[in-house]
């Protein structure tokens, strides 16, 4: 539908709308985990076109803050990149900067600060300027919010809260799109259920049956990191494998990296015992 849009709007003369819709299409993209190499060639194709057609400033600082977390998730480059204005207004109080900067957060495994990124998206989205909010928006950051909570919470042994709200929040968001929401229920309960030193199988297995597969890599990861804990080494270095494969097949090196090292770090671990 965006990128129908976008090809009206260029046919029209409409570039400004034109822009819009293309990054609501990559954003999509983005979300469902589309090889992020194809994606950031998308974005500096579409780049090099705005130079001709003129967009607005909203729709070129969108792809930029795309384009920003892209190269970021694909070689690591630093996150901060690109999202300062000459006044710093622009991006520091804007919402679509601050989504992107928590995906980001997520996958380089800091999740303190998307915690409080979190936080500042929903300081920033109760302003009068930003009342109207993607709904599927809103879902993924209370998804990652809560991820972010429940894996603070285990690692620091702190009391949880507000987590029941996090997951009434994405299981709603499922009852009208299953497909695309159920596995982050089940990751959830997951690692809530982790968390409390409870049965995780069926949650595990649930959460994969998706077809995104950044969201399949990441919950990989995550069993690893349990199975780690408990000193389940061969399950953790077979998850660990698995979210390996994920991540190639997503396009981030930066991700493959990080988990190659996980994996090495357990294989000595084997051969030691």
């Amino acid at each position: 539908m965006h990128r129908q849009a976008y090809d009206v709007g260029l046919q029209t003369g409409n570039s400004s709308i034109a822009g819009m819709h293309k990054t609501f299409a990559i954003a999509r993209e983005f979300l469902a985990g589309v090889n992020l190499v194809s994606i950031k060639d998308e974005i500096e194709c579409v780049s090099k076109s705005q130079e001709y057609h003129g967009y607005m400033s909203v729709a070129e600082m969108k792809l930029g803050v795309q384009h920003m977390a892209v190269k970021c998730l694909i070689d690591g480059d630093k996150e901060s990149s690109g999202t300062k204005s000459e006044d710093g207004s622009l991006y520091d109080n804007n919402p679509t900067v601050a989504f992107y900067q928590m995906i980001i957060s997520v996958y380089c495994g800091y999740f303190e600060r998307v915690k409080h990124l979190a936080k500042r998206w929903e300081k920033i989205t109760v302003t009068n300027s930003f009342k109207k909010i993607l709904p599927f928006r809103l879902v993924y950051v209370h998804f990652y919010w809560g991820l972010a909570s429940l894996v603070v919470a285990r690692r620091k042994a702190t009391k949880l809260s507000d987590i029941d709200r996090f997951i009434s929040i994405v299981e709603n968001a499922a009852d009208f799109c299953m497909w695309n929401f159920r596995n982050k229920v089940a990751l959830l309960k997951a690692l809530r259920h982790s968390l409390r030193s409870q049965n995780t199988e069926a949650e595990v297995d649930l959460s994969l049956t998706s077809k995104f597969v950044h969201e399949e890599g990441l919950c990989h990861e995550l069993a690893g990191m349990h199975y780690e804990e408990l000193g389940e080494f061969q399950r953790a270095l077979d998850s660990y494998r698995q979210a390996e494969k994920c991540y190639s097949t997503w396009g981030s090196q930066m991700k493959v990296n990080k988990t190659k090292d996980k994996i090495l770090h357990v294989s000595r671990i084997l051969r030691i015992l």
